[in-house]
């Protein structure tokens, strides 16, 4: 079959499932149409609508040979003639050899006069039945343009229908888009998307309409049309997008995600546990991504798992120094939407539908498993001037160490720059701390910081008790830096 013959015949398919006459792109200002030619005929009329247009590109894809291609404007003037300069084409024989016709680019019409067009495409006898098509490209200072998360979903799950209206690139707003969604079964349903922040509208005011479908239940594919209609420039103007979404069944259900604290044997918190009930319909290697969340702040945990069919719960333990680099002791945790992903030889499609997990873990409603020693890296350093205040006599340096067992204490590190790592001062200090939190405070004289530009760290932590215990005494982290100092700063 000719190449033309089998693009019309793709394009005329999904135009009976879609039962729309124009079959539209993902974008706000761009359609596709198709024009039938029976034997017999001569000539093709193809029309198209301008409103608040800046430019408009054209192309027809015409499988007969000899055609003469014309464009009208709302007057009726010839405004592209064929023959003129500016329109070039691809034939079908530098596709394939024998394949009538030609696929023609026309020239760009800048500014176009508002109103009714006419694309008119005359051609020869021909004895056979065959379609023309048309592409039209517009741009536009309106556009509303599709916001939809997603193409591909698990049954069960629920869609925000979103779409972003704007003017010159800038949000419009006080507006409201509609979303007609139509289902596998050939079912329609009608929303209203509103940019007012509530609900699956995350934003107030920020040019995104959005609504929530609250639960996919077919499986297959979905047609959304979203459709706002405005005034702009004194003219009544409509918009409009469609998109496809594809709704699989999934390969695991996810039935329950709960989250536990991890205690010590002193029955304080080390860490956390997510604990995630699976129903596994499909035994197979998945890839498992559960998240932390508080606020901005979030912790992704990832790990594989070969996996049976049946029920199974996956339990990931998270490390503390990975949960507490995120957050804080007085943090409390939510339970992100896991992803789960099949991995195969095909790819790694997603296997089960997103959910939302409510539930909060107050990491401050448990005391928090400390080490015999441990800093909590809260480094403060304070300026001591001269007499005369000219320049910086002497840095005075505050952190705070926390305690197990009280005695008394050798702590040794070095004052570096953070840039070269050229020593300053080697540190020696022997205090008596009590249990708990300690505040620790020293001075490094300024002629120290006078060989070397800051900023400055303490590098080289070194703890331990006078007499010493094993288990009682670490290593520190770093601390610091400092800001930025100039060697001249500490000079007289």
């Amino acid at each position: 079959m000719r190449f033309y013959q089998i693009l019309i015949l793709v394009v005329l398919q999904s135009a009976s499932f879609l039962s729309y006459a124009e079959i539209p792109v993902d974008t706000s200002m761009s359609s596709s149409q198709i024009v039938n030619v029976n034997p017999g005929d001569v000539r093709a009329e193809i029309p198209f609508r301008v409103d608040t247009i800046d430019t408009v590109h054209l192309e027809v894809i015409v499988p007969i040979d000899n055609v003469r291609i014309h464009v009208l404007d709302p007057n009726g003037d010839v405004v592209i003639s064929h023959g003129q300069s500016g329109i070039w084409d691809i034939p079908g024989e530098a596709i394939e050899a024998g394949l009538p016709g030609a696929h023609y680019f026309l020239p760009e019409l800048k500014k176009p006069l508002l109103g009714d067009w006419l694309i008119v495409v005359e051609f020869p006898y021909i004895d056979y039945k065959t379609a023309i098509m048309v592409n039209v490209f517009m741009t536009s200072p309106v556009q509303l343009s599709p916001a939809i998360p997603n193409d591909r979903y698990i049954l069960g799950e629920s869609v925000t229908l979103a779409a972003l209206l704007t003017v010159d690139g800038i949000p419009m707003l006080n507006q409201s888009v509609v979303f007609e969604m139509q289902m596998p079964s050939g079912q329609q349903i009608k929303l209203r998307g509103m940019d007012n922040g509530e609900g699956a509208d995350g934003t107030v005011a920020d040019g995104v309409y959005s609504v929530l479908y609250s639960e996919l239940t077919e499986l297959g594919e979905y047609l959304i049309k979203a459709t706002t209609t405005l005034t702009y420039d004194n003219r009544l103007l409509t918009r409009e997008f469609y998109k496809r979404i594809t709704v699989n069944r999934p390969q695991i259900d996810v039935k329950k995600v709960t989250l536990f604290p991890v205690l010590g044997y002193r029955g304080c918190l080390e860490t956390v546990r997510i604990e995630t009930e699976v129903d596994v319909f499909e035994a197979g290697t998945y890839a498992i991504t559960q998240y932390l969340i508080e606020g901005e702040r979030k912790l992704r945990y990832g790990n594989r798992e070969t996996l049976v069919a049946g029920k199974t719960v996956l339990s990931v333990q998270v490390e503390p120094r990975e949960l507490f680099a995120v957050f804080d002791r007085k943090s409390r945790l939510s339970i992100g939407t896991p992803r789960i992903t099949q991995i195969s030889e095909k790819g790694s499609p997603r296997a089960s539908a997103r959910k939302f997990y409510a539930q909060i873990l107050d990491l401050s409603n448990y005391e928090q498993c400390r080490k015999p020693v441990d800093f909590n890296n809260d480094l403060v350093v304070e300026e001591v001037m001269s007499a005369n205040g000219r320049y910086i006599s002497a840095l005075k340096y505050h952190y705070t160490v926390y305690i197990q067992n009280p005695d008394v204490y050798i702590t040794t590190f070095q004052v570096k720059s953070a840039s070269t790592k050229e020593l300053v001062k080697f540190v020696t200090l022997k205090e008596r701390y009590v249990e708990g939190e300690n505040q620790v405070s020293f001075i490094v004289d300024g002629r120290y910081f006078q060989k070397v530009d800051g900023p400055y760290l303490i590098d080289s932590v070194g703890i331990y008790p006078e007499i010493y215990q094993a288990g009682d005494g670490r290593r520190g982290p770093n601390m610091g830096p400092t800001k930025a100092y100039k060697k001249e700063q500490f000079m007289p």
